[in-house]
């Protein structure tokens, strides 16, 4: 099953660009799409936590559609690799571009040398 879920918006801060998640119960994957800041980490965390549900070993985070990620939007996916971590369960993110390659080994996430080469290749 595959749900995309919208953000909402909240009447006390401005509008940010919508983030939406793509969770796919079947594969254990999210697929993110927009801004992922501090405003959203709570509902990207629901949105993980329903992998909880996924039969599948591995959870993977898709960031190819990430159009903005500040620190609180890095503090919830180092958040997200514990969830799954906690859950029993391997995390990697996917999808990462150059400008997000660059920051995740700064708080500890890596990205898998498969995106590396395939970067590479495309160029």
């Amino acid at each position: 099953m595959t749900a995309t879920i919208p953000s909402a918006a909240s009447g006390s801060e401005p509008a940010s660009p919508p983030l939406l998640l793509s969770i796919d119960l079947a594969a254990g994957r999210v697929a993110v799409s927009g801004d992922l800041d501090r405003r959203q980490v709570e509902r990207f965390l629901e949105g993980v936590g329903l992998l909880a549900s996924s039969p599948s070993s591995a959870w993977s985070v898709d960031v190819s559609a990430v159009t903005f990620c500040d620190a609180g939007g890095l503090r919830g996916l180092l958040a997200a690799k514990r969830l799954a971590e906690r859950a029993g369960r391997s995390f990697r993110i996917t999808g990462a571009g150059p400008w997000m390659r660059h920051l995740l080994p700064m708080i500890g996430l890596s990205v898998p040398a498969e995106s590396t080469r395939i970067l590479r290749a495309v160029r």
